[in-house]
């Protein structure tokens, strides 16, 4: 009995040593340190996120001097002569001359039936060779001729129109043509009208090139203003080519009534 009472002593003896053992460990145990926590990528991410550009801060193209033409054209150069042209008579009314002296180099003046009066050399049939018909209604023709027809001189009609250059059959088909209004025009004509070469307004526009109708079709046109226009015309307007402006000013490509519609526009200064 004594021995049972012993060795329970000694288990509850064994047990309280134990104990305080374990709290003891337990007791000066460090508990570890806990990890700090990661800080948050996304956050992170935001916070060092570059600023957003905003309107003010985006980068602006640079815009051109203007978004139209800064110019346009100017409006329908003047107008040509676009009547038919005056014509000298389809023969030459000189049909006898009232004369019985025999041919001579020597200058003299003779006179048809219808009143035309011939000064001049005559040819050994009665022609004039050079010389001045002076038409009953004022017309006067002057300079070398065959048979009667002006070859080379000028035509001086009442109206006060003057042609000179180098005529075929009564047209003037090279040479010069000054109107009663101051418009002269200069280069090789086709029944009357000037087909190449150039027009001289009074205003000092010259127009330059290819013509048909009196109208230029392709050349060049040089305003009094000093702005220069050429390429292709329609009736007046540049349709297609460029316009030189007194700035400097440069428009090329397709124009519509003054207005280039297709085309570059350089900018005086680049």
């Amino acid at each position: 009995m004594r021995r049972f009472i012993i060795f329970i002593i000694l288990i509850i003896f064994v047990a309280v040593i134990s104990g305080c053992i374990d709290d003891n460990i337990i007791g000066n145990t460090q508990k570890p340190t806990e990890p700090t926590e990661p800080t948050d990528s996304i956050e992170s991410i935001d916070s060092t996120e570059p600023t957003e550009l905003t309107e003010s801060t985006e980068p602006t193209p640079t815009e051109p001097l203007a978004t139209e033409p800064v110019i346009e054209a100017t409006e329908p150069v003047t107008e040509p002569i676009t009547d038919p042209p005056t014509q000298a008579p389809t023969r030459p009314p000189h049909t006898v001359v009232i004369t019985t002296q025999a041919p001579t180099q020597a200058a003299e003046i003779r006179f048809d039936a219808n009143g035309t009066k011939f000064e001049g050399v005559f040819d050994s049939g009665g022609g004039l060779i050079t010389g001045k018909m002076t038409f009953a209604n004022g017309q006067i023709h002057e300079g070398s001729f065959i048979n009667d027809w002006l070859t080379e001189g000028r035509m001086i009609f009442p109206s006060g129109e003057i042609q000179e250059g180098v005529f075929n059959n009564g047209w003037l088909t090279g040479g010069k043509i000054t109107f009663t209004n101051g418009i002269t025009q200069e280069g090789a004509f086709s029944g009357g009208w000037l087909t190449e070469g150039r027009m001289i307004f009074p205003s000092g526009e010259i127009q330059e090139g290819k013509f048909d109708g009196g109208w230029l079709t392709e050349g060049k046109i040089t305003l009094s203003s000093g702005e220069i226009q050429d390429g292709v015309f329609n009736r007046g307007w540049l349709i297609k080519g460029r316009i030189i402006f007194i700035n400097g000013e440069i428009q090329e490509g397709v124009f519509d009534n003054g207005v280039l519609i297709e085309g570059v526009i350089t900018y005086p200064g680049g």
